[in-house]
């Protein structure tokens, strides 16, 4: 067996791994043609370098698309019309108000809705699949009448969806069951 040494252009399977890891805290704040100022971070070390590393390529591509299209926010009304369903029957929205704040997955990402400040991301690391998914959604979330909400945002019908607790999806499934042979497979359920 012969070792024969070779540089880590020629070996870059192996050079990965041999690298300094990187030294500035992750930060999740800039988008493609952010001014620095108006981030929430206000420019951090880490942001500053994105900017950089993208500015180039901003400049140099004239129709630069953000990567996180799903970061545009759309507003809300608080006097959205709700239509209701025929499993919403005997619920209020504070009955479902309370139900959602009693959800595990669903308490959490209330919580951190309306006290405004970020969970970290060992915080955001511990939660539900759930809760980390509508997190990622948070620009989309909105509270009507107290119910949280979800915009779906469909090009050609956007539509605002109810956040359902686990305690009420059981009672929605059965109660729509007449419309579940149209779509054998219920989205989400199994």
């Amino acid at each position: 067996m012969v070792i024969q040494h070779r540089s880590g252009k020629k070996h870059q399977n192996a050079d990965g791994p041999s690298r300094i890891l990187d030294d500035l805290e992750p930060c999740n704040c800039y988008y493609a043609g952010a001014d620095l100022s108006s981030l929430p971070c206000k420019g951090c070390a880490y942001c500053s370098r994105a900017q950089r590393t993208w500015g180039k390529f901003e400049n140099d591509v004239v129709d630069v698309v953000p990567l996180a299209v799903r970061s545009i926010q759309h507003q809300l009304q608080d006097d959205i019309s709700i239509q209701e369903s025929n499993w919403m029957k005997g619920w209020s929205l504070e009955d479902i108000k309370k139900e959602q704040e009693d959800d595990p997955d669903l308490k959490t990402l209330i919580n951190w809705l309306h006290t405004g400040e970020p969970p970290s991301e060992h915080e955001l690391q511990l939660e539900s699949p759930a809760t980390k998914h509508w997190w990622n959604c948070k620009t989309q979330l909105k509270f009507v009448k107290g119910c949280l909400f979800y915009k779906w945002l469909d090009p050609a019908e956007p539509r605002t969806l109810l956040l359902l607790p686990k305690s009420l999806k059981e009672e929605a499934l059965v109660k729509l069951k007449p419309y579940r042979n149209y779509n054998k497979d219920l989205f989400g359920t199994r």
